[in-house]
């Protein structure tokens, strides 16, 4: 999955908009979004995927791919994209890595965006799950904690 192809096509369809070749660039743009989000389902649907491989090949690659976009819409939508796609434990298991990667994206990259999906997901994941309510507890600071060091590290967070 080259996600630099994809924001070349984003950027030559983009063209054809503009030409009256689609209706509007906003129907371009859901397209892309829908055409991304299929290629994630069938990466995530065909591969036997286990926290390994998903920390050491899958997620690493899908990130560096995203930041190569550098167009900040482009790298919103499949940050989301990738948090939409794969399993919950997964992306959350994957939280450092999330948060260090996304320190490098664009400058006006929307953070709290991201960090609002990903709270959403853990939820999500919280709900599922069986625990203790201190084992939840714990689990909801240690997010917090990773969402607190990347606000202080980019500045983003705090309008700095």
């Amino acid at each position: 999955l080259n996600f630099g192809l994809m924001n070349q096509m984003w950027v030559r369809l983009a063209h054809h908009a503009a030409d009256g070749f689609y209706s509007t660039y906003a129907d371009l743009h859901d397209r892309l979004k829908l055409f991304i989000h299929f290629c994630l389902n069938r990466l995530s649907d065909l591969v036997d995927i286990d926290p390994k491989l998903y920390e050491s090949k899958i997620l690493p690659a899908l990130l560096d791919e995203t930041i190569l976009c550098a167009n900040r819409q482009s790298q919103e939508i499949l940050m989301i994209l990738i948090l939409k796609t794969f399993d919950e434990e997964l992306n959350i298991s994957q939280g450092n890595l999330l948060f260090k990667k996304i320190s490098r994206m664009c400058t006006d990259f929307d953070y709290l965006k991201f960090v609002s999906e990903f709270f959403a997901l853990a939820q999500r994941y919280i709900h599922i799950l069986p625990q203790s309510a201190a084992e939840s507890g714990a689990f909801v600071k240690s997010i917090y904690d990773k969402i607190c060091g990347l606000c202080s590290r980019t500045k983003k967070c705090h309008g700095g």
